[in-house]
């Protein structure tokens, strides 16, 4: 497969809707959701949290710095290091709006300020927490001071929410964490979709794999509530279906069987006038309705064929050779095509065994040569090849030497009643039905092609055969 195969392919799985995606993005959007929930939630609870402005901690920074007021350079580097130990107990440890920040006063000097604040948080109030705006910012500080009341120790942390969401979306804190769980969790997410979806695959592999012919009730019954709807209107459908293919194909026979009685009858009436002394224009009638009756009396006969050949499920078969069904049924059918003035050609060198039911393929043969004879123009021949192929499958071949079918209407016209445009000969169209109704009850396949000779159809239709090792 080339490289712009293997993408248009990749684009298509991408692009083409899939329920395993959509409940994957789900999770996943509910995933981003809820974490930016969390987050906010915990931005206000840590912009709620006073813990970190308690008063033991002022403590221990006035109990540091007031033997060093003395010795600035060492006061300095004492305070440096215990913000240093306090910063780096979070993260963003240089990031003052994700941090407490300390300042310590002596009188009104500034002996020390957090590094990373432009300005120091200048608390008036003593002893209690309270809001404070620095350099345009709001800060909650708390200050304290030694019992001289000389040394000041002040505690601040940033009281602006969607600061600290910025702060920490910059530094990639906020969305790094969701990138690197996303796969961990999306993937067994995934996986738990595609196990919990089994019973679905299941369900719906076994509507697929339904032929046109199997209407039984479905043989897996899931016990999930979700898929006891969708298999119980299955069934209900399939039952729909058998139950109107039975009323159909029992409308058929019923009306069939009738019509033989009145058929035969006016066949009998016609004969006997045909008989007698008659004028010239009245002869010509009683021809038409000789014709009139024969296509009458075809009609019926395709119409129970077709019954028989969509009949019961079960295959009543034996071993026939079909080479043998072939020279018979065309023996029979040769007047037929001398009265039409077209040749047939048999090529069947070799046995052709089969499983199959002897009426069903006689009927088969019978409509596929009909069919072939009726399309032929006059002088033309009809050429009818049996053989096994490589797969020990019966293959038979009637070619004709008609107008043939166009492409657009192979498929169709194995429809009951259908018939390709502009045909000059007059048919039922259910000769194709049956025949493809036979092949579907053998397991077989039928397909029209070219005869690559520039005019004329090919019908194959292809049977199961015999196995080496098989029956009889």
């Amino acid at each position: 497969m080339s490289a712009a195969a293997s993408l248009r392919s990749c684009w298509r799985a991408l692009t083409e809707p899939s329920l395993i995606r959509r409940l994957v993005l789900a999770q996943a959007l509910l995933l981003v959701l809820v974490w930016t929930v969390l987050s906010v939630l915990l931005m206000l609870e840590f912009q709620r949290d006073t813990s970190e402005l308690a008063s033991a901690r002022h403590d221990a920074v006035l109990a540091v710095a007031k033997p060093l007021l003395d010795r600035p350079a060492a006061l300095h580097e004492a305070l440096a290091r215990i913000d240093l130990a306090r910063r780096l107990e979070g993260q963003l440890p240089d990031e003052p709006r994700w941090r407490v920040n300390m300042m310590v006063w002596q009188g009104p000097a500034l002996l020390f300020m957090s590094p990373g604040l432009r300005a120091p948080i200048v608390q008036t109030a003593l002893d209690r927490i309270e809001n404070v705006m620095a350099d345009g910012e709001r800060w909650r500080a708390l200050t304290q001071r030694d019992a001289a009341g000389d040394l000041r120790v002040t505690l601040a942390i940033s009281d602006e929410p969607g600061r600290g969401m910025l702060t920490l979306a910059s530094h990639g804190l906020l969305v790094l964490p969701l990138l690197i769980s996303a796969p961990l969790l999306i993937l067994p997410a995934w996986g738990a979709l595609q196990l919990a979806l089994r019973p679905w695959r299941r369900l719906s592999d076994e509507v697929a794999g339904r032929g046109m012919g199997d209407l039984a009730p479905l043989a897996f019954q899931p016990r999930h509530r979700e898929l006891q709807p969708l298999a119980r209107g299955v069934d209900s459908l399939l039952k729909n279906v058998r139950d109107g293919l039975a009323r159909e194909r029992s409308f058929i026979d019923d009306a069939a069987h009738e019509l033989r009685t009145p058929v035969a009858a006016m066949r009998v009436h016609v004969e006997a006038l045909h008989s007698l002394d008659r004028p010239g224009a009245m002869a010509e009638r009683l021809e038409a309705l000789v014709r009139c009756s024969d296509r009458a009396s075809r009609l019926v006969e395709q119409m129970l064929a077709l019954v028989r050949a969509d009949g019961q499920p079960e295959l009543g078969a034996q071993r026939v050779a079909v080479d043998k069904v072939l020279r018979e049924r065309l023996g029979d059918l040769a007047g037929l095509a001398r009265a039409r003035g077209v040749e047939l050609d048999l090529d069947a060198p070799d046995p052709v065994p089969l499983w199959a039911e002897g009426q069903a393929l006689a009927s088969l043969i019978d409509n596929l040569v009909d069919n072939a004879i009726k399309y032929s123009p006059a002088g033309g021949v009809v050429r009818v090849r049996a053989h096994l192929d490589r797969g020990r499958a019966a293959v038979i071949d009637v070619s004709d030497e008609g107008p043939g079918i166009p492409l657009a209407w192979r498929a169709r016209v194995f429809d009951r009643f259908v018939r390709a445009p502009d045909q000059s000969v007059s048919g039922s169209g259910l000769g194709l039905a049956i025949v493809a109704a036979v092949a579907r009850r053998h397991g077989g396949t039928i397909a029209c092609e070219d005869t690559g000779e520039g005019r004329g159809l090919r019908v194959r239709v292809t049977l199961p055969g015999i196995p080496p090792a098989g029956r009889g």
